[in-house]
């Protein structure tokens, strides 16, 4: 996935010209190819982890390239995370949100299993009575799923079904 939140800003040209910022999501990362190095700290993985990010940071520029030409060859700032980068950010080694897995970029993963056999286990509810999930983390990835979700959280907050709500709207 490649976003650009930046686009979507009308007054970002006046305060950045000639800047933009572009997020590539790669999504299918397997945690094994990562997992020797998820006990260290990212500044004490070595030269072996550096290539490894390298390797893929570059083949991810090469796909932004491909779809926008235009911007080869012109990034300040290149940062590549990986999934134990994501997990272990802020201290979160070992945290276990219920239907996550370990170094998710964007919560759930977008993947044909999650849809499958997730999908029917997805709620806002968590063991911790009064602690809720929300947004994309509960129904589908993007801004349609992070509203869905939201609503779901609503409800489920409400101890009222949808169907009940949106029957007493009509």
């Amino acid at each position: 996935m490649i976003t650009c939140a930046a686009g979507k800003d009308a007054s970002w040209k006046e305060r950045w010209p000639k800047r933009i910022v572009v997020q590539v999501i790669a999504g299918g990362a397997e945690w094994e190819w990562f997992s020797d190095w998820q006990t260290l700290k990212e500044h004490d993985r070595g030269m072996e982890f550096a290539k490894f990010k390298e390797f893929w940071q570059d083949r991810l520029m090469k796909v932004l390239e491909a779809q926008f030409p235009g911007c080869k060859g012109k990034g300040k700032v290149i940062k590549l995370d990986t999934p134990i980068d994501n997990w272990t950010a802020g201290g979160a080694e070992g945290m276990s949100i219920p239907g996550i897995g370990r170094g998710e970029s964007l919560g759930l993963e977008s993947s044909v299993q999650r849809y499958i056999g997730l999908a029917t286990t997805l709620s806002p509810r968590t063991e911790i009575d009064g602690l809720y999930i929300t947004g994309s983390d509960v129904a589908f990835p993007g801004v349609e799923g992070a509203v869905m979700g939201a609503m779901m959280t609503f409800f489920a907050m409400k101890k009222t079904a949808i169907y009940e709500y949106l029957l007493a709207l009509f």
